[in-house]
């Protein structure tokens, strides 16, 4: 029988028993009586709702107040780092590109390649610049909540200091959880995965949705494509039975469009959230090397999502624009 000797693989083995016995599923079947230890993880509290970090204004009806929450901090964060990786890759463009430029050169090239599949060449042009800005956005806001910090770093909430310990960093008080805590109630995180917030998503649901049918409206016109949801022809030339099986179809495609908003919306904070509640029960029964597994899922899943988001927004830009008054006339 071969012997392990490869520094690495023994560490991550080592690590991987250790957290093993670390876990409340190990130290169940060991008999051991809690989880705990000098690594034992909490169990974490999960938010749904994003918490707010600085308050700028508040109103005595919270919907006039204005807060800047972690998720919005961290579209902010993900959205600068976008622009600075886009200022790099073309700061000196050269024919033969090299580097980042080669890589975000490649990235745009198969995105073009997908839209030009789909809508072809004269509408890739049109449609090229949103999908790929939505597809590099919510990709980057995904994979940066894997960051580790983002969830864990924060400001303590007031009435929950006594759950956490206090290290004095020249008269700066820095709390933090101790090993073994069971749960960390209280916490308010810097920085939360963006798309884990449904506000998000919807935002960009529905400026994607309103451009599409900007697009719809300058390919057909305000007319025709109005007649898409409103369809009276049948009705003014006395068809009455046919006039109210058009009415039905177009109220039908007016569902649809907003059903496309909740679609996009829920799928991709259902997925991102899930991951991050995926993420937490991991580390809490398996602490340590057992989580790297997921972490990788968790990549692939990112990158699945946002590839799903910018390919629905182009499907339904392509119907849009293509012409449909040719099957409402009879």
């Amino acid at each position: 029988m071969r012997r392990i000797t490869n520094p690495l693989v023994l560490l991550l083995l080592g690590l991987l028993a250790l957290g093993f016995v670390a876990g409340p599923i190990g130290a169940g079947f060991l008999g051991l009586d809690k989880p705990t230890g000098f690594i034992g993880p909490p169990r974490l509290h999960i938010q749904v709702p994003s918490e707010s970090i600085f308050h700028f204004w508040k109103a005595s009806f919270e919907v006039f107040s204005f807060s800047l929450s972690n998720t919005m901090l961290t579209a902010i964060a993900s959205t600068l780092l976008l622009l600075f990786i886009s200022w790099r890759a073309t700061r000196r463009m050269s024919l033969v590109p090299r580097g980042l430029q080669n890589l975000m050169e490649a990235g745009l090239e198969l995105i073009l390649g997908l839209v030009e599949t789909v809508a072809g060449k004269e509408k890739a042009k049109v449609f090229l610049p949103l999908v790929a800005t939505i597809f590099f956005f919510i990709l980057i806001s995904n994979w940066t909540g894997l960051i580790p910090g983002f969830g864990t770093i924060g400001v303590v909430e007031k009435g929950h200091e006594e759950a956490f310990k206090v290290l004095n960093i020249g008269g700066l008080k820095v709390f933090y959880l101790p090993f073994g805590q069971e749960v960390a109630e209280g916490l308010v995180p810097f920085f939360r995965s963006a798309n884990s917030d449904v506000n998000i998503p919807l935002s960009m649901a529905l400026v994607s949705m309103l451009i599409v049918q900007y697009w719809g409206i300058r390919a057909s016109g305000l007319g025709n494509y109005i007649q898409r949801f409103v369809m009276v022809k049948q009705l003014f030339k006395g068809r009455i039975f046919y006039g109210g099986i058009d009415l039905a179809v177009g109220a039908l495609e007016a569902i649809s469009q907003a059903a496309q908003i909740i679609s996009l919306t829920f799928r991709l904070f259902g997925n991102i959230f899930a991951g991050e509640i995926l993420l937490i029960m991991i580390a809490f029964l398996f602490p340590l090397a057992w989580i790297l597994p997921f972490f990788g899922l968790e990549l692939i899943i990112g990158l699945v999502q946002s590839l799903i988001f910018a390919m629905l927004i182009l499907i339904w830009a392509t119907l849009a624009v293509t012409g449909h008054e040719a099957s409402h006339e009879k």
